[in-house]
């Protein structure tokens, strides 16, 4: 697997990121392999998989599901495993708000890296009406 991936591609820095550079303490509690049923994927796999879905745009649950087995990148980043769409959709909504703290520390780490500018920063208002 490591020869699917060039070494300057984005989801090995964000992958190293995760691994080296991250408190990921907050993620890893409540996760319990001792009790029954299957084990459980581990909490970097699953934020590697957002962290990149989040940086390539793919942001639905089913998508990045789906990427596991049809995309280079996320199949590396998830190890060739594959976790369903309601396992990262749980893994989400669980971890939301340390997920948003940990978002901005790699963007800052990105900055750092020369890999994002953050010059101009924009926000769509559109309004949609719903059916």
């Amino acid at each position: 697997m490591e020869d699917w991936l060039p070494q300057g591609h984005h989801a090995r820095f964000l992958s190293e990121l995760v691994e080296e550079k991250l408190d990921l303490t907050p993620f890893s509690q409540g996760y319990d392999n001792a009790e029954g049923g299957n084990l459980a994927f581990h909490p970097a796999l699953l934020l590697k998989l957002w962290l990149y879905g989040y940086c390539t745009g793919t942001v639905s649950s089913r998508t990045v599901a789906r990427a596991t087995y049809e995309d280079v990148a996320f199949r590396w980043l998830a190890a060739d495993q594959h976790p369903t769409y309601s396992t990262l959709s749980r893994f989400r909504l669980r971890n939301l708000s340390q997920m948003d703290r940990l978002f901005l520390d790699v963007l800052r780490l990105c900055q750092e890296a020369r890999l994002v500018a953050l010059e101009r920063v924009a926000l769509d208002g559109t309004k949609v009406k719903a059916n």
